[in-house]
């Protein structure tokens, strides 16, 4: 039987390239949901109304969700590695922030910087890995990619109840904090820098149109649940002002010339259901589903 021939154009270290991508988002993944399974504990500490309980709990993955184009442009532009270990970085100082926040209020604002530095990590170390692993392999680091982060996500959760049971709600900040360093060494040792070409500017007002529209339309469904259903004015009023934001975005992207987003990207079918199916992750907020849409519609892109 003859062995294949390793191809010599690529990388000999992409398999911990991989492995750094691989911790940068599983961190991110147990941090944008750390708060849902602790809720009771830090509402028995604070005791906090329900209210502000519902976007303590929130408002990560909503500036997750809102700033994602923002960060992969940014990273695109003036370097993946960089913002990645800036994102890092952040997740770090928040979670030590976490862990001393005297009130929920201060907690709230915390989570919500924590969620701007999550959309600084997510989308870019998935972009390092399409870039790193060539159409042959790149399938194949994708799957371990998705097994690896539904798997150990899964499992994390067990250990954030039992560290919450036995040391208290702000132990469970300490996973943030090890997969951060474990990253940022990981990322530092392992993978290089890399950006698009030079020459394109950075869309400014399309990325705050962006955030903005989406920040508001994702809280608005958010509020669904609480507000007994998706036709109350808590969640129509916001929802409508996100639509409204958007549809500026959208007319902005069209007629800037060097556009955050390429609107005809939306004319392939596999994008669009890719698109379709992070909006849907954002709107469940539950990390299992975040791994696994990222990884169909990268698996889609592929195809098209």
């Amino acid at each position: 039987m003859t062995r294949a021939i390793e191809n010599p154009k690529r990388d000999p270290g992409r398999w911990l390239v991989l492995f750094a991508c691989i911790t940068a988002v599983l961190m991110v993944i147990i941090d944008s949901g750390i708060l849902n399974l602790v809720i009771p504990s830090i509402q028995k500490d604070f005791n906090t109304p329900e209210s502000t309980i519902g976007l303590m709990a929130s408002i990560s993955t909503l500036m997750l969700g809102a700033f994602t184009l923002g960060g992969g442009t940014l990273g695109d532009l003036y370097g993946r590695r960089r913002f990645i270990l800036i994102g890092t970085g952040g997740m770090v100082a928040a979670a030590i922030l976490s862990m001393l926040a005297p009130n929920g209020a201060s907690l709230i604002g915390i989570r919500g910087l924590d969620g701007i530095c999550e959309a600084l990590v997510s989308p870019l170390a998935l972009a390092t890995i399409t870039i790193t692993f060539d159409s042959e392999e790149r399938p194949k680091a994708l799957g371990i990619y998705g097994a690896a982060l539904g798997i150990i996500g899964g499992l994390s959760s067990l250990l954030i109840q039992s560290l919450n049971q036995a040391y208290g709600w702000r132990s469970v900040f300490t996973l943030t904090i090890a997969l951060g360093i474990l990253t940022i060494f990981l990322m530092v040792r392992f993978v290089g820098e890399s950006k698009t070409a030079e020459g394109r500017k950075l869309d400014g007002i399309g990325i705050l149109l962006c955030a903005a529209g989406l920040l508001s339309l994702i809280y608005g469904i958010s509020q669904a649940s609480g507000a007994g259903g998706f036709f109350q004015a808590t969640v129509l009023v916001p929802a409508a002002i996100g639509l409204g934001i958007l549809a500026v975005f959208i007319w902005w992207e069209s007629r800037t010339a060097m556009p955050a987003l390429q609107l005809s990207l939306f004319q392939k079918p596999a994008f669009s259901l890719g698109t379709l199916l992070i909006l849907l992750r954002s709107e469940e907020h539950t990390s299992e589903l975040q791994s696994h849409s990222d990884l169909v519609c990268r698996l889609l892109l592929e195809k098209k």
